[in-house]
């Protein structure tokens, strides 16, 4: 027999119940809505997935400082292959927030770790390492970020900065863009919402609109462009 609007409601219902019910607020959701890893945040006013590219988390919290594992990473059920993997790369060094900027912390280093597996961010780009997609296709992790000093066992406070992709071994899933995540290390919340602010408003802004083809520059190439596109729909 055939399923009423009613019951097929309810059934979509339950099953977009169960999937945002392991998703946790605070943690970088991965989602491939295009073919491409995605990264996002969990909004449960709305049960909705946001899209989102720079996340936050705060060293000590556990009562270790220099110690965190959060944010988390979370995947739906569905979302990758199962018996692939889903990694990271650092795809900068490690920096701190300036009040204007990002700095070089030559002073700072950053163990990301999870179980055996360890990488060191410090003042270079570094390959990441990857984990099993769980059985369902879900994906649920947090590492462990341990701050740590060149000279000394703990850097200065401030607000340090990494930027990450994600990328899948399934060949037919391509990588995130890069993503930042800014931790708090004795400076305060507040610092680090500016750090989370300047950052979206100066790495992740929207390419110049009138750079119609795309090369970082306004010039005869955009007119070109214009016109051959003039008087069109």
């Amino acid at each position: 027999s055939r399923l009423r609007p009613a019951a097929i409601a309810a059934m979509l219902l339950a099953a977009t119940s169960v999937a945002s019910a392991q998703l946790q607020q605070g943690d970088i959701v991965l989602s491939v809505p295009k073919g491409a890893i995605e990264t996002g945040v969990f909004a449960p006013d709305s049960g909705e997935v946001v899209p989102d590219r720079v996340f936050g988390g705060t060293f000590g919290g556990s009562g270790f400082a220099g110690f965190t594992g959060n944010p988390g990473f979370d995947a739906v059920p569905g979302t990758f292959a199962p018996g692939t993997r889903v990694g990271f790369d650092a795809v900068a060094g490690l920096r701190r927030f300036a009040g204007d900027g990002l700095a070089p912390a030559p002073d700072a280093q950053l163990v990301v770790s999870f179980l055996t597996l360890s990488r060191t961010i410090a003042s270079e780009p570094v390959a990441g390492f990857d984990l099993a997609v769980q059985s369902s296709g879900g994906f649920h992790r947090h590492l462990s970020f341990t701050l740590q000093g060149t000279s000394s066992p703990l850097p200065p406070a401030g607000i340090y900065v990494i930027e990450l992709e994600m990328y899948s071994t399934d060949s037919s899933v391509e990588r995130s863009e890069p993503f930042f995540i800014a931790f708090d290390f004795g400076a305060g919340p507040l610092a680090r919402q500016e750090a989370i602010a300047w950052i979206a408003d100066h790495l992740l802004a929207p390419p110049c609109p009138a750079d119609l083809d795309g090369d970082a520059v306004v010039g005869g190439g955009d007119l070109a462009v214009l016109l051959a596109g003039w008087g069109g729909p």
